[in-house]
């Protein structure tokens, strides 16, 4: 449970009926947005708090909620049933973070400020719950991740939160479809944009380095978390074998669907090497402060030898390296831009 003011309690002590034959209707944000809300309700003195919100693709599909510019939606999980005015301030207020993480100077950077509000996005949502979140869902390749089922919440007077962190059967290599490679680098909606914010991408990068990677490598090492749960669970996981098998890819008409001529001891090996592969793609990702952006090969330097891999990857080649570190313009892809920008930077141009 998140530890906030109880706005739903607020509501039920104003309207005794709360809850029961609820009426909603839709109207506009201040931003031009559509938002639903509950009418009929007396409002709290403060409603500045608590919330709970809940992305949910590009609809909400409860009884409130509202869209964003940005093409997405979210459920308002709490208060469940919420007044107009309510629905206004924390769609605007959410409003508001979303066009700073996305606000653009003459060049086209990101700079993380919203010039209509004075504020920056860490103005409205706490930095390092952001930071957090996103390397969670980098870390455990959610295809779901930034697209549904992640969670803000805010208090009455402070700012908002990204957590806590919710559903998340789909991870480490298994899909709904198809299984997921470790290698694999994708962004969607939020994370895509804060990455491209410098003060962000450092923020990620430092804590990346000092608690994140150390953790996870911690996790994951022989007698470390992933196994001490291992251990807890495997009289369990032998008794749900007898009437389930193992599980890879989630929908049960995809092929590979069930993890076939396996163990318990193998999918935990295999979970566990999963993670450390993930865990080197990263470290290309959130480069170092004076580690070279571009060395693929991993020889100190950013040269024709990196450009070279990179297009020999691109061509279905296997190579050697980190092409994760040949990301060197930062748009989340390694791809013949970054080779260009290498072989550009030789020759003495300026990006």
């Amino acid at each position: 449970s998140v530890d906030i003011t109880d706005l739903e309690e607020a509501y039920q002590a104003l309207n005794p009926s709360y809850g029961e034959d609820m009426n909603t209707a839709t109207g506009t944000n201040a931003y031009g947005q559509t938002i639903q809300f509950t009418t009929g309700l007396k409002d709290p003195a403060d409603i500045t708090g608590g919330y709970l919100i809940e992305l949910n693709h590009d609809y909400w599909d409860e009884a409130s909620g509202f869209a964003t510019k940005q093409g997405v939606a979210f459920n308002v999980k709490s208060p469940e049933w919420a007044s107009e005015a309510a629905i206004r301030y924390i769609s605007e207020y959410y409003q508001g973070f979303e066009d700073a993480v996305y606000a653009v100077d003459a060049d086209g950077n990101y700079t993380g400020y919203n010039e209509a509000t004075g504020k920056y996005y860490y103005d409205y949502v706490d930095q390092e719950s952001l930071v957090k979140l996103v390397l969670l869902q980098q870390l455990a390749l959610n295809p779901d991740g930034f697209i549904s089922s992640v969670y803000f919440y805010k208090d009455v007077g402070g700012k908002m939160y990204a957590g806590p962190i919710w559903d998340q059967d789909m991870t480490l290599g298994t899909g709904w479809s198809k299984y997921i490679d470790p290698s694999i680098v994708d962004y969607h909606y939020l994370e895509e944009a804060l990455l491209r914010i410098p003060g962000f991408k450092k923020a990620v990068t430092d804590y990346y380095h000092s608690v994140f990677a150390p953790m996870v490598a911690e996790t994951i090492a022989d007698g470390g978390t992933v196994d001490q749960y291992a251990d807890v669970l495997a009289e369990n996981m032998a008794m749900n074998h007898v009437l389930w098998p193992f599980i890879r890819i989630g929908s049960p008409s995809a092929s590979g669907h069930v993890w076939e001529n396996t163990t318990y001891d193998e999918v935990i090996r295999d979970t566990k090497q999963w993670l450390a592969d993930r865990l080197e793609v990263l470290d290309g990702i959130f480069v170092a402060s004076g580690d070279v952006t571009g060395d693929v090969n991993g020889d100190g330097k950013a040269d024709s030898d990196d450009a070279v891999l990179i297009l020999r990857h691109l061509a279905g080649y296997e190579v050697t390296g980190n092409i994760a570190a040949g990301d060197v313009n930062g748009d989340g892809r390694t791809d013949s831009d970054d080779a260009v920008l290498i072989l550009r930077r030789l020759a003495g141009y300026v990006d």
